[in-house]
């Protein structure tokens, strides 16, 4: 529903069930509120399970809300991020052309960007990343894995004209 010539502007989006790339949300919604003649809006996602099928995740009760704003040439939204059962992060997106994505908890921090152009290199930085964040991921490539503890520092890119080619 869009409301135009009212004091603000609204949208609300729901949907059974969104799948993309071995992601699953179910039930999600998505709420805009821009007030008329402001410069920026509120965004909030509401989603009561999340899956990521690689690495068994189940996310319940995910929600997150942040400040939509118009940056040059750029979107931008940064916010509070929670899930049942796990402690408020912060995450930051930024679209212009591709897509730019923070997720940071404390020190911790993983940030990924994904080009628009087909072809161009895809990369993921992360600093301070407590190793059980990854151990799911991990377990699906290496099982025998016994993560401890530590943290992780490091980048990968992916290169876009060879999608099997890790750096």
């Amino acid at each position: 529903v869009i409301a135009a010539g009212a004091p603000a502007a609204q949208l609300d989006i729901s949907a059974e069930r969104v799948a993309q790339s071995g992601v699953v949300a179910e039930r999600p919604t998505l709420q805009l509120r821009w007030p008329q003649g402001a410069t920026e809006g509120e965004l909030a996602l509401q989603v009561p399970r999340l899956t990521v099928e690689a690495t068994g995740t189940v996310l319940r009760d995910l929600q997150w809300t942040c400040v939509l704003r118009r940056d040059g040439g750029a979107w931008q939204c940064a916010g509070a991020v929670k899930a049942r059962g796990y402690r408020t992060g912060q995450l930051a997106l930024r679209w212009q052309g591709g897509v730019q994505t923070t997720l940071q908890r404390g020190e911790a921090r993983l940030q990924l960007r994904l080009p628009g152009a087909t072809g161009a290199d895809a990369d993921l930085h992360a600093q301070a990343v407590p190793m059980a964040w990854l151990a799911p991921l991990l377990a699906g490539v290496w099982p025998e894995a016994r993560l401890q503890g530590g943290r992780l520092d490091g980048a990968v890119s992916i290169r876009g004209d060879d999608a099997d080619a890790l750096r």
